[in-house]
């Protein structure tokens, strides 16, 4: 596949998040250009990914790093879906002294900062507050897209994984679906990472039931935001009976 011909498919799901305020910085989109300046021709991908979770964004960069054609599939508009599409804006700061440098820039790069008017943080960015790691969900997506394009993985947005094809041993190739059509990809192995592995689970019909799911509600104008547990009545049917307040980035969140 020529990268040229696959750039008819990825950017229109990717020009929209490369391209936001901020971003298109010289240094970096000469970085990310680079992969695609090439006449570099191929037949199959050595790994093609569905979901650029964070399972899914560092199998692919481990996997690039070690020379493989890569190919990530997202169904949604950008990696990282875990924090950025279910707004789970915060982490437990457990083991955060064990952070390389190279997973903090990722989380906390120092360009958000301009961005940041909450007070009274410390740690990396100011976000640390109590026991948990504010994020900003626009720093995430820019991070985890930025990276795996220049480590040469190949992204595409807004497409779905829906089929594999194999002999019933090996795979050969993944079915896609986006707003092009039908098409496939060869590969040599496929890896599903997508929530919940709900698309393997799918596949096999395995039988599944769905126990409990969250719910992020983003509030803003709060005054003093917290960080705190709320007992609810039993009749609103949640875990535990608890809501669980988390404080935001942003002063007012």
């Amino acid at each position: 596949m020529n990268r040229r011909e696959f750039l008819s498919y990825s950017l229109p799901a990717t020009g929209a998040v490369m391209l936001v305020p901020g971003l298109a910085q010289a240094r970096l989109m000469s970085e990310i250009n680079k992969q695609f300046i090439d006449n570099e021709i191929f037949d199959e991908y050595d790994i093609v990914i569905n979901g650029a979770g964070l399972s899914g964004y560092f199998a692919a960069i481990e996997a690039a790093k070690k020379g493989l054609k890569v190919l990530v599939i997202e169904k949604r508009p950008s990696p990282g879906f875990e924090i950025t599409a279910k707004r789970k804006l915060w982490l437990t700061d457990k083991g955060f002294d064990h952070w390389e440098p190279a997973l903090i820039q990722l989380f906390f790069p120092i360009h958000e900062k301009q961005e940041i008017f909450v007070e009274g943080g410390t740690g990396p960015n100011n976000s640390h507050f109590e026991e948990e790691l504010l994020l900003f969900a626009g720093s995430i997506k820019k991070g985890l897209l930025r990276n795996l394009l220049i480590n040469n993985v190949h992204v595409l947005l807004m497409t779905d994984v829906c089929g594999i094809i194999t002999d019933g041993k090996n795979v050969s190739g993944a079915l896609l679906a986006c707003k092009h059509g039908l098409f496939t990809v060869k590969c040599r192995q496929f890896i599903d990472t997508s929530d919940n592995l709900c698309f393997s689970r799918n596949l096999i019909k395995q039988d599944y039931k769905i126990e409990k799911v969250g719910f992020v509600l983003e509030l803003l104008g709060v005054k003093n935001p917290k960080r705190k547990i709320i007992k609810v009545p039993e009749k609103l049917g949640l875990l535990n009976n608890e809501i669980y307040i988390h404080k935001g980035k942003n002063s007012d969140h």
